[in-house]
């Protein structure tokens, strides 16, 4: 089993301390074949838990009960994302490779499949659906994202021009709700207007000038975009919702989900006396150039802070993050990565103007997982509140807080 501690220090980044009493799972979630890629938990309903594999399953268990888990069996290939409906806590969306399903898990595994789209070109690598529950976006490896009309069951738009390699985590603006965000292996984040199917802003993470004081091991890495994840709520303060990334190169970060618009040209309204094709060619143009343009509040643009290797961060790529849904209004984090390491990071604290507070180290609890995390999903709990979805067969879960 993967036993876990914490260690101080971050797991061999760094010199900030963390919390150093010994710390293991609580319990192991059992139904899978090999190893789990995604795990999830509607907000609505706790103690339901999905879990999806790469033995092209997935399980749905209940927390209350030792009973074995629902197994849907149906994929025929591996299982890389799921998301809970935001409308219906019983419908759960599924990719395996470019294939989109929406289950209901309460019809069980003969008749839980309500239907499927199959309208990506390439490997789904996550999916995400919008606060009412009537769009689904899929990004995949060709570098585009899907915006799904799901009442309507046919694409929306293609989001596409942006990447140009993997197109590896999508999430719905939490704000406004015609709006996208993506991030790639380019190394790039994009905010996307999807109800035209244009770029609005991005950031090349690669242009960072402050990358080469978090390589660790003397190693450097791109700072590939992993995972994106987006708080559920606001955050206490002036902050209001942010996005937090997880990066390749062991860093995470979190941003104003607004990033700094006035410094965007994308929306700015058309000059009126040039020709229509000009325009667009022109508004073409700026829109990627906006694309590259990474200096701005904090030496990005939008960025409030970034947790690396100097914090006691992560020695290896930081595969998956999440705003915890336990401790108080988003301001808690949770990364995982190749290290093995589970990282609880206070990121508010850096958030600050005071010199004396910033000093106090954000890292709050490091976890050796002992083997590389693929998905990290939490409860609004004080116990059995962080899943953890890794290379083995078992979802394992911890008591934080």
């Amino acid at each position: 089993m993967a036993s876990s501690s914490i260690s101080a220090g971050g797991g061999g980044g760094g010199g900030a301390a963390a919390a150093s009493h010994e710390h293991r799972p609580v319990r192991f979630l059992k139904g899978h074949s090999q190893s789990l890629l995604c795990c999830i938990s509607p907000p609505a309903n706790p103690h339901l838990v999905a879990t999806s594999g790469e033995d092209g399953m997935m399980c749905i268990f209940d927390l209350r009960s030792e009973a074995r888990p629902q197994k849907f069996e149906k994929f025929g290939e591996a299982v890389v994302s799921l998301c809970h409906h935001s409308g219906n806590e019983n419908h759960i969306i599924a990719a395996a490779g470019q294939t989109i399903y929406l289950m209901d898990v309460r019809l069980g595994p003969d008749g839980g499949e309500l239907c499927k789209f199959q309208f990506n070109t390439d490997e789904i690598n996550q999916v995400a659906i919008n606060q009412s529950g009537t769009f689904i976006a899929a990004s995949d490896d060709s570098g585009e994202a899907k915006v799904i009309d799901l009442r309507g069951q046919k694409v929306f738009k293609t989001l596409r021009g942006g990447h140009v390699n993997i197109c590896s985590s999508v999430q719905f603006h939490p704000k406004r709700s015609w709006e996208v965000l993506t991030g790639g292996l380019d190394c790039k984040i994009i905010n996307w207007d999807f109800s035209r199917g244009k770029l609005i802003k991005g950031i090349d993470l690669s242009l960072d000038p402050g990358n080469s004081a978090h390589d660790f091991a003397g190693v450097c890495n791109p700072p590939f975009v992993h995972a994106l994840a987006v708080s559920e709520r606001d955050v206490s303060g002036e902050t209001g919702q942010v996005l937090a990334v997880a990066r390749g190169d062991g860093v995470v970060e979190v941003y104003n989900v607004e990033f700094d618009r006035s410094k965007s040209s994308v929306n700015k309204g058309p000059n009126r006396s040039i020709n229509s094709s000009h325009r667009k060619q022109k508004e073409d143009e700026r829109s990627h150039s906006d694309a590259l343009d990474c200096k701005g509040t904090h030496g990005t643009l939008g960025r409030i802070c970034q947790l690396g290797s100097v914090n006691g961060g992560h020695t290896a790529a930081v595969s998956h993050v999440t705003f915890s849904r336990f401790g108080e209004n988003g301001s808690l984090l949770v990364s995982g990565g190749n290290d093995a390491c589970l990282k609880l990071w206070n990121w508010s604290s850096c958030y600050c103007s005071s010199s004396k507070e910033q000093e106090s180290s954000p890292l709050r609890l490091n976890i050796l997982h002992r083997e590389k995390i693929n998905w990290i999903s939490t409860i609004a709990s004080s116990s059995d509140n962080l899943l953890v979805a890794g290379t083995s067969t078992y979802l394992t879960i911890y008591s934080i807080l």
